[in-house]
């Protein structure tokens, strides 16, 4: 997890949403794994974003010659919350996209 990830979870907190601003937009997030919000300390790894209470979103961590990107909200669910609606949905491939460039 840490190698991988290049941070260390720290603390736990309760779940509540939290906003995102990356990739030029603001990203609203209701769930976590566990049901938790984990507060990591990075090592290696980059902090891209963090949330609306400082707290690192969106780490990138060079392994090797390649790169782990990871969201510790869960950004699936977020669209799975907007799937029907096709304005919001497409609104997400703007993330994956801005993901894709890393």
């Amino acid at each position: 997890y840490n190698r991988l990830l290049g941070a260390r979870p720290v603390d736990y907190r309760g779940r509540r949403s939290a906003t995102v601003k990356a990739f030029g937009e603001a990203w609203t997030f209701s769930k976590y794994p566990r049901q938790m919000r984990v507060e990591v300390a990075a090592d290696t790894a980059e902090v891209l974003a963090r949330d609306d209470n400082g707290l690192p979103a969106l780490l990138l961590n060079r392994v090797g010659e390649g790169k782990v990107i990871a969201a510790l909200p869960l950004v699936e669910d977020a669209v799975a919350e907007v799937a029907e609606d096709r304005a919001l949905r497409s609104r997400w491939a703007k993330w994956y996209s801005a993901v894709l460039q890393l």
